[in-house]
């Protein structure tokens, strides 16, 4: 049976987006920052629309709708909320890359790439008519694609279903067809439940539209990124032309170029990692979208470790090398939780030096253990081998699992691999599932993941 609009608010309204590293990083050096100003907090957050999402949601949602002004900007909800309390609740999300498959990466990374074009584009607009709060349309512009981001986050099987029969028959049939609405609709749905700023449910409302010129123009600014995605020259891209043309009261020839200069300096200033902007098309002479080719079966498995292979003459770091190994694992055999430790030098302890899939104040993220105690981990230090812990060997190796290794890793079923270097044992690598049961394919490929790295580190060592 298929879902309600409700029933996918009530499940989407719970979720919290992964939000982008490059965003966590900048925030945290400002935290530790003696002296931070709301306008260096604006910068960093607003190029990032899970974060802004974040702290939208966070300022809004126990507001009393008609009973309280709403929080239109960063800064306000910074002031609102507390510099400390709004740090360690923005700090708490998740992040895309460590939290989200490659299905979702992909899919987020291009529904934001497509908002940020939008905010670009509306907020030069606000400027221009000397509008009283830019940062408002701003926000509103960047929290139109909410519903598809929401969905990609929550349900990226159906997201890839969505997208090829979008192809097939436009957006507005598969929406209805797979989902029973519009993403649009899921979009305001989400607004309203969340009580978000009612610019960003207005752009959504065609009465609105018709009486307000600011939800107009976002709404313009919505509609003109998702046409532009596909070329600049197709007609429903110059009918957004002509209206904003309306909006702001010049020719449509001064508002194509006014568009274009904004697409290009959102392209220059927030690139998104895999995702061609819509700037990228503004060359191409107008005709015919070339027919989409389905692209060739590859084994991402195959090219991660060929990957490593080809740097095994030492052009590799370290980073760049435990990237490649961390996308083998989670990407192409589905593990969640990652960590490699090292041995301090003294070899008495084991300590984490790259943790990725575990929340933020998980157990696993202190990974250390003393080395010389008589446990699992210890014991594993004599020499480069391999571990699978599952409900079959677990009696045989119960009196190993000391409280530490329990506490740690909480789950009763992993994957561990000790690294040798030069024949002498540096590290481990530890994998899981979280919850979900691991199997004998994955192991073998953990396995060869973990091999392949110690030949990696083995050239960096020279």
């Amino acid at each position: 049976m298929q879902k309600t609009l409700k029933d996918w608010v009530d499940v989407l309204v719970q979720a919290d987006l992964p939000v982008l590293e490059q965003t966590r990083q900048a925030l945290r050096t400002l935290e530790k920052s003696p002296e931070v100003a709301g306008v260096q907090i604006t910068a960093a957050t607003l190029p990032d629309p899970m974060m802004v999402l974040k702290v939208m949601r966070m300022v809004n949602s126990g507001r009393v709708s008609g009973f309280s002004q709403p929080i239109l900007t960063i800064e306000h909800a910074m002031m609102m909320n507390g510099l400390s309390a709004s740090f360690m609740k923005m700090l708490s999300c998740p992040v895309l890359d460590e939290a989200a498959g490659p299905v979702t990466r992909a899919g987020l990374m291009t529904t934001a790439a497509r908002a940020c074009h939008a905010a670009y584009q509306a907020r030069d607009w606000a400027s221009m008519r000397l509008d009283m709060n830019v940062e408002e349309v701003y926000i509103a512009a960047l929290m139109q694609e909410l519903g598809e981001m929401a969905l990609w986050s929550s349900a990226p099987e159906q997201m890839q279903a969505l997208l090829k029969r979008r192809r097939e028959v436009g957006a507005e049939l598969a929406e209805q067809e797979l989902f029973g609405f519009s993403l649009d609709e899921l979009t305001l749905a989400l607004a309203v439940a969340w009580n978000l700023p009612p610019l960003i449910a207005s752009a959504l409302r065609p009465a609105d539209c018709e009486l307000h010129p600011r939800a107009r123009m976002v709404g313009v600014a919505r509609r003109l990124a998702r046409h532009a995605e596909r070329g600049w020259h197709d007609e429903p891209v110059l009918q957004e032309v002509a209206a904003l043309a309306e909006i702001l009261r010049i020719s449509p020839d001064d508002a194509a170029v006014r568009i274009h200069r904004t697409a290009v300096a959102a392209a220059r200033h927030r690139p998104f990692a895999g995702v061609a902007p819509a700037a990228t098309w503004l060359p191409m002479l107008p005709g015919p979208w070339p027919e989409e080719v389905e692209p060739a079966a590859v084994d991402p498995f195959g090219a991660v470790m060929a990957g490593i292979a080809s740097h095994l003459d030492g052009t590799l770091h370290l980073n760049e090398l435990m990237k490649l190994v961390f996308k083998g694992m989670r990407d192409c055999i589905g593990l969640k939780r990652v960590v490699f430790a090292l041995l301090t030098q003294d070899r008495s302890q084991l300590r984490a030096r790259f943790v990725v899939g575990a929340p933020e104040h998980a157990p696993l993220r202190q990974f250390q253990f003393d080395v010389r105690l008589p446990t699992l981990f210890g014991r594993m230090m004599g020499r480069q081998q391999a571990f699978w812990l599952n409900d079959e060997v677990r009696p045989k190796v119960e009196g190993l699992l000391d409280d530490e290794i329990r506490r740690t890793t909480a789950v009763s079923q992993f994957f561990v691999m000790t690294v040798a270097v030069h024949g002498k044992v540096i590290g481990m690598f530890y994998a899981d599932r979280d919850d979900a049961a691991l199997d004998a394919d994955a192991y073998g490929k953990f396995k060869q993941l973990c091999t392949q790295a110690s030949l990696g580190m083995a050239h960096l060592s020279r």
